[in-house]
């Protein structure tokens, strides 16, 4: 929920993207199985491999002690090739900062709550599947 709480402060989400407003409202993480579900798809849609090196950057130098950094983009242009927009699930949206981050500081918001969370709903398929079996 953080990540994409993050990806929505980098990228310009238009009305379509309303649910974004409701899934990254991390304090109150409590989800239904489809909102989980809906989650899942939106943190592989907007994962890293598709935003890095166009508005998100691993970069220990620009975090400093901090384990993520947003930048104007006018702050950053003269350092990085920042793309002006990223193609997301079809759909072309507006870079409107960056985010630099360190590894460690992906590993323990998108790499391991993904990770947690494809398999906590797959363990709740498995034993509904086999309750109702």
């Amino acid at each position: 929920m953080y990540y994409l709480n993050c990806v929505k402060s980098v990228l310009q989400l238009d009305n379509k993207d309303a649910h974004f407003d409701r899934l990254t409202r991390y304090e109150f993480y409590r989800l239904s199985e489809s909102d989980t579900d809906l989650l899942i798809r939106l943190c592989l849609a907007f994962s890293p491999n598709v935003l890095i090196n166009k508005c998100i950057f691993n970069s220990d130098a620009l975090c400093g002690d901090r384990g993520n950094v947003f930048y104007d983009l006018e702050t950053v242009r003269n350092n990085l090739l920042v793309a002006g927009s990223v193609m997301v699930a079809g759909r072309t949206r507006r870079v409107t900062k960056i985010m630099t981050y360190k590894r460690s500081w992906m590993v323990n918001n998108y790499v391991t709550p993904l990770q947690t969370l494809l398999t906590l709903q797959q363990l709740k398929r498995t034993t509904r599947s086999l309750y109702w079996q």
